[in-house]
């Protein structure tokens, strides 16, 4: 089973998921990956940060704020 956590610290959400080995061997083009970082620059101008950690992948994104 996937098992993902989500925290909010130092302004970020970060989401970790444990890394499930694939039993095929096709290499992943990181596409999704590249999308998401493109989709959250144009419409926050920030970046997002993915990082492998052990057994966990993280993604870190920045929180905006909202105006009222």
């Amino acid at each position: 089973p996937l098992r993902m956590e989500m925290e909010v610290r130092d302004g970020n959400l970060f989401i970790t998921n444990s890394i499930q080995l694939s039993k095929s061997k096709q290499h992943s083009s990181k596409n999704g990956l590249k999308n998401l970082e493109d989709r959250f620059r144009i419409v926050t101008g920030k970046h997002i940060s993915a990082e492998q950690k052990k057994n966990n992948f993280v993604i870190s994104l920045p929180l905006i704020p909202i105006d009222s």
